[in-house]
């Protein structure tokens, strides 16, 4: 196609590269910091060496298992008292209560551990790009 004053106009393209996610996206969504790429967890909860796509070491901005355990420790605080609020309002058949509470409370630890995880991650590299 050619422009009002005949000049050729080209496809615009895209960059090949990933615009860094915001704090927040990279948080929910798993996403490397750097470029955005959904490649943080190698499996449910376990960061993998580095990113696939633009290699950043994900091992310098691990936090190690305690800050897991605490996570957890508050997910199952928050779920316990779920718990015992459906039982004394409602009154249900334990069977009822183990179908229900097993694999949400599986469910809700692993997302928690998830979202810290990745959360962290994202303050960290955030952090570290800041300007000394």
């Amino acid at each position: 196609m050619f422009g009002v004053a005949g000049e050729r106009r080209l496809p615009r393209t895209k960059p090949n590269r990933h615009e860094p996610p915001t704090i927040k996206a990279a948080a929910l969504h798993a996403l490397c910091p750097r470029c955005g790429a959904q490649s943080v967890f190698e499996d449910m909860v376990r960061f993998q060496p580095r990113c696939t796509s633009c290699q950043l070491d994900f091992a310098q901005y691990e936090a190690g298992g305690r800050f897991a355990a605490i996570i957890t420790m508050l997910a199952v605080v928050v779920l316990t008292a779920a718990s015992v609020l459906v039982d004394s309002a409602l009154n249900p058949p334990f069977w009822v209560q183990i179908l229900i509470w097993v694999p949400l409370t599986m469910a809700s630890v692993i997302y928690a551990v998830r979202l810290g995880k990745s959360t962290w991650l994202a303050l960290r590299y955030a952090k570290s790009q800041l300007p000394d």
